[in-house]
């Protein structure tokens, strides 16, 4: 994780944010979700179902290939409650083609480029990283 990412200010949300997408990235193409999951806090809906999803994909013999995504216009807000700071930040995701590839003849799911605004809700207690607490398409 970039130091950056570390920070509970406006920046380092988005830097958190950006490094976030990355993992995503990563656990789509190689199917390795653990830091994913590291970077997740317990109950985010999003976070675990797209884990899952990556986890079904790769654990058929499947695998995904493109889905790329690329972050632009990046806004964040923070504010601490007692010991607790929390972010939100919204921004652009571009995600690339994507094909999953599943072996066989069973059947592959392409989809489309596409581009969203997203919110992702950040929470840390104390001196503790950021967690994606909730994530969601906007529009």
């Amino acid at each position: 994780m970039p130091d950056a990412a570390t920070a509970h200010t406006k920046a380092g949300a988005k830097a958190f944010v950006t490094h976030f997408w990355q993992v995503v990235n990563y656990a789509q193409a190689t199917g390795d979700t653990v830091a994913l999951k590291r970077l997740s806090a317990v109950g985010c809906v999003n976070c675990d179902a797209g884990i899952a999803s990556v986890k079904r994909v790769y654990a058929a013999g499947g695998r995904i290939l493109g889905g790329t995504s690329t972050l632009t216009r990046l806004r964040a807000s923070t504010m601490k409650a007692g010991d607790t700071w929390f972010a939100t930040v919204k921004y652009v995701n571009a995600i690339a083609a994507q094909t999953t590839d599943y072996p066989g003849d069973a059947d592959d799911k392409r989809t489309a480029p596409r581009t969203f605004t997203d919110r992702v809700t950040l929470i840390a207690a104390g001196d503790s990283l950021w967690t994606v607490a909730a994530f969601e398409v906007v529009s």
